[in-house]
């Protein structure tokens, strides 16, 4: 019998994972709001639905049909409300009935983190803005109810197909830290990643999900311009120590034993 996987929140992302899924036999739910798309990804071969997790009466009967498959992934970010976590509460108490509930994936966001340095799992200091306070609430929630069946993947910034960083800083100015690091990854990687633990050793927890190697913010950003023939953008002059995060995938490396495609942010490509 084949494995199901569903996935709420069929985006850019969460749209590259289950057509891998598909390539490798998968029988894929996903969900999307937008009914104008709904078609789209049924004719992919995906069974789909319309669902907003922030309705008032809840779909019961659509919860069930998505957790019925063996895991469940949410790709679902922020919209910068302070309701973000409340909209799985009536999805998690649907899950609490199941005798034998899916495993879940959840894809968050290395935004979490405060503080400078190299930033790893054990890190407990959080940022203070409204977007990853929401995140961690969500995070925690699921993990509370399925502490050894939930993985949280705190995610860097995404690149990747329809998404090249030089269209992000192009022209801008004086823009600040030019010699801090960038923490990126790929798409390529992310749905590797997302696909080795679908299909391999479960591997319960939160991991960050970095390209291991971290240019600095103006070498990075002037070469994607350049790539895309944009307007370079300039950086300010600093005096003093660069301040900056670095996110540290090492856990991920370890654990999970994964190679990336790209560890090397400069070389991604599109």
């Amino acid at each position: 019998m084949k494995e199901t996987v569903s996935i709420l929140g069929c985006g850019w992302l969460g749209l590259a994972l289950a057509e891998k899924l598909l390539t490798k036999g998968y029988i894929v739910k996903g969900t999307l709001r937008n009914p104008l798309h709904l078609q789209g990804l049924r004719t992919k071969g995906i069974d789909a639905y319309i669902l907003d997790l922030e309705a008032n009466d809840p779909d019961i009967e659509l919860f069930d049909n998505l957790l019925s498959a063996g895991l469940l992934l949410i790709s679902i970010p922020p919209k910068g409300d302070s309701s973000y976590w409340e909209q799985f509460v009536p999805l998690l108490d649907r899950l609490k009935t199941r005798p034998y509930p899916p495993k879940v994936i959840f894809l968050s966001s290395t935004s979490v983190y405060g503080g400078t340095g190299i930033i790893d799992e054990s890190a407990m200091e959080f940022s203070i803005r409204e977007n990853p306070i929401q995140l961690l609430k969500a995070e925690h929630i699921f993990q509370e109810y399925l502490p050894k069946r939930s993985v949280v993947l705190r995610l860097a910034g995404l690149a990747g197909p329809n998404r090249n960083p030089g269209n992000f800083l192009a022209g801008k100015k004086n823009v600040p830290n030019p010699k801090a690091g960038v923490n990126f990854i790929h798409q390529k990687d992310v749905v590797e990643i997302l696909i080795q633990l679908i299909s391999g050793k479960w591997h319960a927890g939160i991991f960050n999900l970095s390209a291991p190697l971290h240019p600095s913010r103006k070498e990075f950003y002037t070469h994607f311009s350049e790539q895309l023939e944009l307007p370079i953008p300039t950086f300010k002059l600093e005096e003093k120590e660069t301040v900056q995060k670095i996110i540290s995938s090492q856990k991920l490396i370890t654990e999970l034993g994964y190679s990336f495609y790209y560890e090397n942010p400069m070389n991604f490509e599109f």
